[in-house]
């Protein structure tokens, strides 16, 4: 197993419209305002290139922020759109290339650089629906507190839709006191979902690969598909992530010999999985594989991708391997009898 170390991030969807007070605490001097522009990116290599390899756009055209500006020996601080809610950031298009994005993600409502003040952001991709409940907690203490962002957050109406790689990402970023205006707030966006790959194949007596065999269904139960985040910045501009409280126990049906599954981060001692395949002519229903083999991490961290390799041999004897990977890698691991 390659067990990776984890990386601290993170990510919202929602349609954030819960109740905002659009009352900014802090209104700055106009001579000393300068637009607050983000360049927003994902942790690790995109699937397109028609930005740079892992520019957000790649995944979500737009996100919900958050963010405060706090100046030394003032105890008023500048809330930069809504004290308790997130205001939506869009990827602005690229006028001479239709389709295409400039890579620069512009405020819906405009904010501002202001000197002197150091700034706090939490965002959350991409900016539709799936959360609710969502607290915002600004800290009391700018040097030892942590701004913090909470929301329950629901994959169950995904799944029903059969949408089973909804990418929730999460960011989080600080600076020091401003003295010039930056030309952009960098953003690095990570997957606050756990990724699990499943890929059955099929071999002889020899272990050699046949295609005699084929999955009609494979289905994934117990799965929690409710569940509370906290959201805060765990420094280096990485976020923090917390979830619990899983609830909604749902069974995700998947066709095919091969499927991506994004879950809640959760324990996955409870989940069963269960194949429907034929097999030389011959067909199974329902045929349980044991995922509670030795080795295997019982429960499943966001950011991480899962590899759950399953070879099927004559009579139906089955192994299952896995693997834990950064969210972008190559498999790699060794085979595990489990029957």
């Amino acid at each position: 197993m390659n067990k990776v170390t984890r990386l601290v991030i993170s990510s919202l969807c929602a349609a954030l419209t819960l109740g905002s007070c659009t009352k900014k605490h802090h209104q700055p001097a106009e001579p000393l305002k300068a637009p607050l522009e983000f360049t927003a990116v994902s942790q690790d290599s995109g699937m397109k290139a028609v930005l740079e390899a892992n520019s957000l756009a790649n995944y979500h055209l737009d996100f919900g922020a958050w963010g405060i500006a706090r100046q030394e020996g003032n105890s008023t601080p500048y809330v930069l759109w809504s004290s308790d809610s997130m205001s939506e950031v869009y990827a602005e298009p690229d006028a001479n290339a239709a389709g295409e994005y400039t890579g620069t993600f512009i405020p819906r409502e405009p904010a501002y650089w202001l000197t002197g003040f150091a700034y706090s952001f939490i965002a959350v991709a991409p900016y539709t629906d799936g959360i609710s409940g969502l607290v915002v907690t600004p800290s009391t203490d700018a040097q030892t507190g942590k701004d913090a962002i909470t929301f329950n957050f629901y994959q169950g109406a995904k799944y029903a839709e059969g949408i089973f790689d909804f990418d929730l990402m999460g960011a989080a970023a600080a600076t020091d006191a401003i003295t010039t205006k930056p030309t952009t707030q960098n953003l690095t966006f990570w997957h606050l979902f756990s990724q699990i790959n499943i890929n059955v194949s099929f071999v002889d007596a020899n272990g050699t690969a046949v295609s005699t065999g084929t999955v009609s269904q494979m289905r994934l139960c117990n799965v929690k598909s409710k569940a509370d985040y906290t959201l805060t910045f765990g420094g280096a501009n990485n976020l923090s992530v917390a979830c619990g409280n899983h609830t909604d126990d749902k069974t995700i049906s998947l066709s095919g010999s091969s499927a991506t599954v994004h879950i809640l981060p959760q324990s996955i001692t409870g989940f069963e999985l269960y194949l429907d395949f034929t097999l030389d002519g011959a067909a199974y229903n329902d045929f349980k594989v044991n995922l509670n083999t030795t080795g295997h991490p019982t429960t499943y961290n966001w950011n991480e991708v899962y590899n759950w390799n399953i070879i099927i041999g004559p009579k139906a004897d089955i192994s299952f391997s896995f693997t834990v990977l950064p969210w972008v890698g190559d498999p790699v691991g060794d085979e595990i009898p489990i029957i």
